[in-house]
């Protein structure tokens, strides 16, 4: 009985396979999907958002992206430039976007609560790929951030450093 459900949801998922791609958006190249997807993720990168509370990280909304169906899924997965807009999120995915960014230059927008630096620190670890950085930290952090970039940040382009306090 088992082995029916799985084949039935197999062919299902088939079927829907085929249905999904008469539809316009899976006629569309995959160089214009990840243009679409980029924009997204850089939209919502320079949106001003309230500052995080460490309680309650979130993944960012353009995420959903990868999501919709299998196609964009891949492609998403497949464009590391889209992976490379970090802003606060659990540790868990921080480490997950910095790996599907690959090696690609890195956007950081980093808007967070007093004493938040371990959140940061994931980030900086990969200092010399970092191309913007926007931080918005304690004044403590904002030393401690600092101190971190150094002489090896040959791509950093955009730099804007304020406190909270």
């Amino acid at each position: 009985m088992d082995e029916t459900i799985i084949r039935l949801k197999l062919e299902l998922s088939n079927v829907y396979s085929q249905r999904n791609s008469l539809s316009l958006t899976f006629r569309l190249p995959i160089e214009i999907l990840e243009i679409i997807f980029i924009h997204c993720a850089r939209d919502y990168h320079h949106e001003d958002r309230p500052l995080c509370s460490l309680t309650v990280p979130a993944l960012p909304r353009w995420v959903n992206i990868s999501y919709v169906c299998r196609r964009w899924r891949n492609v998403a997965l497949n464009c590391p430039t889209l992976w490379s807009y970090l802003s606060v999120m659990p540790p868990r995915w921080t480490d997950e976007l910095l790996a599907r960014s690959r090696q690609v230059s890195l956007k950081l927008n980093m808007n967070l609560e007093y004493r938040a630096l371990c959140v940061v620190g994931k980030v900086l670890n990969h200092v010399e790929r970092i191309q913007d950085l926007y931080l918005n930290l304690s004044a403590d952090d904002i030393h401690e951030a600092v101190s971190k970039l150094s002489s090896r940040t040959p791509g950093l382009q955009n730099l804007k450093v304020s406190t909270n306090d």
